[in-house]
């Protein structure tokens, strides 16, 4: 994007009182300011019709498929290593896990 130079006179506001020697540096102080703001978002209006919100709730059950079903996967994938890492540690360690099988020998 292309941005013009202004001069640093034309950006100093007019002086009160003398509004026939600074209107053109007040016009370039107005547009210097205005021409550089964000767009304003455009709004968009829901569709209505009955195949684009049936298409929208069938993408939405997909997408929430797929995230469960991944979720799922993690969730046994992190239970699995979990189980691995707690027998490694028993296997490690012997004097925990004969701790630990006394407690459960006391609990039944």
């Amino acid at each position: 994007m292309k941005r013009s130079r202004v001069s640093v006179p034309a950006l100093l506001p007019p002086i009160s009182g003398d509004i026939g020697l600074n209107h053109q540096a007040f016009s370039a102080t107005t547009h210097a300011t205005t021409c550089f703001r964000r767009p304003r978002f455009r709004r968009y209006a829901i569709p209505t019709d009955t195949f684009t919100l049936i298409g929208i709730g069938v993408a939405a059950l997909v997408a929430l498929w797929l995230v469960f079903s991944l979720v799922r996967k993690v969730f046994g994938f992190v239970l699995l290593a979990a189980i691995g890492l707690g027998a490694w540690y028993l296997w490690s360690n012997p004097e925990t896990a004969q701790d630990l099988f006394g407690v459960v020998m006391d609990f039944f």
